[in-house]
Order: structure tokens, then C-alpha cells, then sequence
């Protein structure tokens, strides 16, 4: 991937992905961290999605991470009750 084909993914779904993000999380941090993950592996990833599935991909990356994050939340705020 080229270097402004990078950048023309990134500006054409950017503020989708953090949308979507900062509705699941409720916090604006957070959510631009889910979005940079997620330009990183695409970055890093061998196996990136043609351009007409890339929509897709990003946003069901973005979905699952932010899954990932309220999953490990939910965890700690448990073990911090269990030991109050």
C-alpha cells in the first residue's frame, strides 16, 4: 500500500470509524486510540481487503475492538468490587 492510498483510506473513513467508536465507548480518548489501532494493522496486515470491502472491514475492526475494550472494562471494574 502506497503512501497516499494510505492516506486516502484514512481520510475518507476516519470520522466514520471514530463515530462509530465514540458511540460504542462514550469517551472521545478511547475512541481515537480504537481508530489508530485499527490504521495500524491495516497497515501492517498482509492480507488487507479489496477496495470495495474496505468499508466494511474498517468498520467491523472498529466494532470488534470497541467490543474488546468494554469486555476488559467490564472485567476490571468486577475485580476492583470484589476487592472493596
Amino acid at each position: 500500500m502506497t503512501k497516499e492510498e494510505f492516506e486516502n483510506i484514512y481520510r475518507q473513513h476516519y470520522a466514520k470509524m471514530y463515530r462509530l467508536a465514540r458511540t460504542m465507548l462514550y469517551d472521545a480518548d478511547e475512541s481515537k486510540d480504537v481508530v489508530s489501532d485499527i490504521f495500524v494493522r491495516l497497515l501492517r496486515d498482509a492480507n488487507r481487503p479489496q477496495k470495495d470491502k474496505m468499508e466494511g472491514y474498517l468498520m467491523t475492526a472498529v466494532s470488534n475492538r470497541c467490543r474488546d475494550v468494554l469486555s476488559h472494562k467490564s472485567m476490571r471494574e468486577r475485580r476492583a468490587k470484589s476487592f472493596r
